[in-house]
């Protein structure tokens, strides 16, 4: 996203991800130990990419079968 100038996007994303994972890993871990820092590390990098995909998909216009 960097390299397409799309570097205010990448950054909002990734703030505001961060932001929500730490708040949902603490909760999470509190709960759940180990396994609930797992789930909660692993639902904020599927929330991210989605995210990322979604902004690249909008500015850029292209196909879904494009990317595979």
């Amino acid at each position: 996203m960097i390299p397409s100038d799309m570097k205010k996007e990448f950054m909002r994303i990734i703030t505001t991800s961060g932001v929500v994972g730490l708040i949902c890993i603490t909760i999470l871990t509190y709960l759940y130990s180990a396994t609930g820092t797992a789930v909660g590390i692993i639902s904020t990098e599927i929330i991210i990419m989605v995210r990322f995909y979604l902004v690249v998909k909008r500015n850029k216009k292209i196909n879904s079968f494009q990317l595979l």
